[in-house]
């Protein structure tokens, strides 16, 4: 379906539209290599389902040199509209959020071919990104005093599941938070060896059966 679709011209456009239909990811490897993983890859894969890395301040982990928490709004989605293969486009949004934060709007391409699949895309990405959340902000690891770890630092992929542990101004409870990696980052000239890895919350409930929350009332999209 994707080799239909007209992007300009460009399979990497039309790449990245079949990616955001799928709310998946499209990138290249660090082999090289095209990638394109389905929105479950963080429950069906193993790498995207199972700790690949855990980052800690503890010891029992790789350590960093600087992390922390980002609380804003600024992932706030609250009003969304999906654009698909017809028209009209189908658009979702929660007033509650709105007066808390404003209105935050997204607008999204896809290539889907129903009215209720856009609708239930929209439905759902408000659902998950209503509300503001504590993100983690990057893990920035120094290289070099983790010499131990350089093969799992370096055998991290976007899509691998990473362990963040930091324990609040050095006193009381450990937070413990699982992320899918995001983005990493590579900072390496002289005697600095830096690498700083983003992650994203790990969908908890959007597609368990009888938790749904999407307005429509459907179990999952």
């Amino acid at each position: 379906e994707c080799a239909d679709v007209q992007q300009s011209g460009y399979a990497h456009n039309a790449l990245n539209v079949a990616a955001a239909t799928e709310q998946g990811r499209y990138f290249a490897k660090r082999n090289g290599d095209v990638a394109f993983y389905g929105r479950y890859y963080a429950f069906e894969v193993s790498r995207g389902s199972t700790v690949q890395a855990t980052f800690s301040d503890d010891g029992a982990g790789i350590s960093y040199a600087e992390t922390g928490f980002d609380w804003s709004d600024r992932e706030v989605n609250n009003d969304v509209t999906v654009n698909w293969s017809d028209e009209p486009a189908k658009r979702s949004t929660d007033s509650t959020s709105i007066t808390a934060y404003t209105r935050q709007s997204k607008t999204i391409d896809t290539v889907l071919s129903t009215g209720a699949a856009a609708t239930d895309m929209a439905a759902g990405l408000v659902q998950w990104r209503k509300n503001m959340v504590a993100r983690t902000r990057g893990i920035v690891v120094d290289c070099r005093i983790n010499s131990a770890s350089w093969a799992t630092l370096l055998g991290l992929e976007i899509g691998d599941r990473i362990q963040h542990e930091i324990t609040p101004m050095a006193v009381g409870s450990q937070d413990v938070r699982t992320l899918t990696l995001e983005a990493i980052e590579w900072d390496i000239s002289g005697d600095r060896y830096l690498a700083t890895f983003y992650g994203s919350p790990v969908p908890s409930d959007v597609f368990v059966l009888d938790t749904s929350l999407l307005d429509t009332g459907r179990l999952g999209f």
